[in-house]
């Protein structure tokens, strides 16, 4: 990660280390990071170099009204005046998993070859959080390609129950056996 963005992730922590409820801080981060990558007009818009500063700072008052939104007001228009907008999303998402570690948080990608059930999904997380000691969600891609079974992807780390993972395994090992 860029080490810009990496500072003020660290800064957005350091608040909601401070904060009295980071469970809250955490959800609210989410919600914005959320917002940011539904509505691309939001960041669009205070990046434009047609709008004045007066005209952005009325942007994030009219985004950030509650009051409980002051910090990440003030956080914004700190980003706005030191032109650190583009850094947004990495700073959001490094904030988050910054977040997320502290109270014992992972997320990762739950990709599938078959589309999985619910209560599948949620058996994959059980058994996986209850392995890696922490509390784990994970978000269900769909990806043909494996042919079957699963594979989870956690902070870069991979735990392959993959038909493919198999056979590229097996296949790995014939080339090894076959150099010999």
């Amino acid at each position: 990660m860029e080490s810009i963005a990496s500072r003020y992730a660290l800064a957005l922590y350091k608040l909601a280390e401070e904060s009295k409820d980071m469970t809250s801080f955490l959800s609210r981060l989410m919600d914005i990071e959320g917002l940011i990558q539904t509505d691309a007009n939001f960041l669009s818009l205070l990046k434009n170099p047609f709008y004045t500063v007066p005209q952005k700072m009325a942007l994030l008052d009219a985004v950030f009204t509650a009051k409980e939104d002051a910090v990440f007001l003030g956080f914004f228009r700190l980003l706005l005046r030191n032109h650190r907008l583009r850094y947004v999303p990495a700073i959001l998402l490094e904030a988050i998993r910054l977040t997320e570690y502290a109270l014992g948080m992972r997320s990762g990608t739950l990709y599938t070859a078959t589309i999985m059930t619910d209560t599948e999904k949620q058996a994959i997380e059980k058994a996986l959080s209850d392995q890696l000691h922490v509390s784990l969600s994970l978000i269900m891609k769909h990806q043909p390609s494996l042919i079957g079974g699963f594979r989870v992807d956690i902070d870069g780390k991979v735990y392959d129950a993959s038909l493919l993972g198999k056979l590229e395994g097996l296949k790995s090992h014939l080339k090894k056996r076959g150099s010999q």
